[in-house]
């Protein structure tokens, strides 16, 4: 017979030592003890790794935590804390939770800390690494609320926002001006591509002519017999567009009094003009190597970003021009024009760079492919950041003046509407349907168009 010493008897479950005697025994009785022996019982598994990948994403008072699953976890725990350097000792445990978990009733505009661990039968694994998120309060508006599509909306610094939306037949354009919705068309054909500016004037092409509402009445700008195209206006209330000509499709500026040609190439078209608030126009010609062309209000000069053949350049109020070049066969990269020098800001860092845009600053953001996703990319003048870091796609950024950022981007189950703030990444649509097109104005003001169940609607978050 084995005995445990009784002393001992309940330690054969942990790991210190056990301490045993053997007897033997007969009819006639049992022997004296043998001498006492002991051993350490030894695991046959181990506590999980230690989790990965983990994001913290901040909400209207909440932060949804996400991680990657952990071979031979069997639950997992969040520890969390308003001060930084989270421990298993020093933060508030919240036990057996999934990902993503949401962490609800939080305060806006206070900082909370993260830290995640994986758990099975043999013990806890170590801390991921600390995450970091900033609940901020937005208050949502659904501007629009009926049967048809409304889509595309642009907003300016005062909060008006611009959209076409159908009226059952077609496509017309409709003025949010902060406290009701104005139908600018009333026709039988697609008023499209509306802009506005921070005076409140927009401008839309409609049957082939361009269009004028400066707050009062509205004006047709072109006036001809041939389609013009992609309005642009800046915030003097200058206008571009493209106009077809009879032969080619050329540039057409309008100074608030007259309207005037400022290319007249009889071989290759000229098409979708972008116009800074200084007056310089940019524009791109489908000649074989795709030049961009700026005039500056006397001149026009060409400028070389490597060829990339599309219309997704655009200038800001200085007159600073990026665009997607194509240095090489197999990857697009992002060009800087800052007046004076051209240079390469993402200078081949990813495989593809696309879809730029540019603030007032000179600050630059973009989507690249990294690994087998599309993720944000921010260049704040001297070095490129990415913004986003997750395993879905990340599309349409765009930047305000103060250096925040908005992009539709897929959450697993649907495409919502992400902002950045300079420090945080907060979902600020967070539904379960689509949300696409998004803007955003100096003050974070964001418009979207997102679907309501049946249609595309119109909604602003402030």
């Amino acid at each position: 017979k084995c005995y445990p010493l009784l002393s001992n008897f309940f330690w054969i479950l942990s790991s210190r030592n056990n301490y045993y005697v053997v007897t033997a025994e007969n009819d006639y009785g049992e022997s004296d003890e043998s001498d006492e022996i002991s051993a350490t019982p030894q695991s046959t598994g181990s506590a999980p790794s230690t989790p990965t990948t983990v994001t913290a994403t901040a909400g209207d008072g909440e932060v949804a935590i996400s991680w990657d699953s952990v071979s031979d976890a069997t639950s997992y725990n969040i520890y969390w804390s308003t001060s930084s350097g989270v421990t298993i000792g020093t933060g508030t445990k919240i036990s057996d939770v999934t990902s993503p978990y949401t962490h609800t009733v939080l305060t806006n505009g206070t900082t909370y800390y993260y830290v995640v661990t994986a758990e099975n039968s043999y013990g806890e694994s170590d801390e991921s690494d600390e995450v970091i998120a900033t609940p901020s309060g937005y208050t949502i508006t659904q501007l629009t609320d009926n049967s048809y599509y409304d889509r595309y909306p642009q907003i300016n610094d005062n909060g008006y926002v611009v959209w076409e939306g159908s009226d059952g037949s077609d496509y017309e354009i409709f003025l949010y001006d902060g406290t009701g919705i104005t139908q600018l068309t009333d026709n039988s054909y697609d008023d499209r591509y509306a802009q506005i500016n921070d005076n409140g004037y927009v401008v839309w092409s409609g049957a082939g002519e361009i269009f004028l509402y400066d707050g009062t009445t509205t004006t047709n700008l072109s006036n001809r017999a041939y389609d013009d195209l992609y309005p642009q206006i800046n915030a003097n209330g200058y206008v571009v567009w493209q106009g077809y000509d009879g032969a080619q499709y050329q540039i057409f500026f309008y100074d608030g009094s007259t309207t005037s040609m400022i290319t007249n190439d009889p071989s290759y078209d000229a098409g979708r003009p972008q116009i800074s608030d200084n007056g310089y126009v940019v524009w791109r010609s489908n000649e074989p190597n795709q030049i961009m062309y700026l005039y500056d209000g006397l001149t026009t000069s060409s400028l070389l970003f490597g060829g990339s053949g599309n219309y997704m350049y655009q200038i800001n109020a200085n007159g600073y021009v990026v665009d997607q070049g194509h240095p090489e066969p197999w990857a697009y990269d992002m060009f800087l024009y800052d007046g004076m020098t051209t240079t390469n800001i993402s200078n081949t860092l990813y495989i593809n760079d696309w879809s730029p845009q540019i603030n007032s600053n000179g600050e630059v953001v973009w989507e690249a492919g990294v690994a087998s996703d599309a993720e944000i990319m921010l260049y704040d003048g001297s070095i490129v950041i990415q913004i986003s870091e997750n395993s879905y796609h990340n599309h349409d950024p765009q930047i305000n003046d103060n250096g925040y950022v908005v992009w539709k981007g897929f959450d697993g189950s649907d495409w919502e509407i992400f902002l950045y703030d300079g420090l945080n990444i907060i979902n600020i649509s967070n539904n379960s349907s689509d949300d696409d097109n998004p803007q955003i104005n100096s003050d974070g003001y964001v418009v979207w168009q997102g679907h309501d169940g049946s249609d595309a609607e119109i909604f602003l978050a402030r």
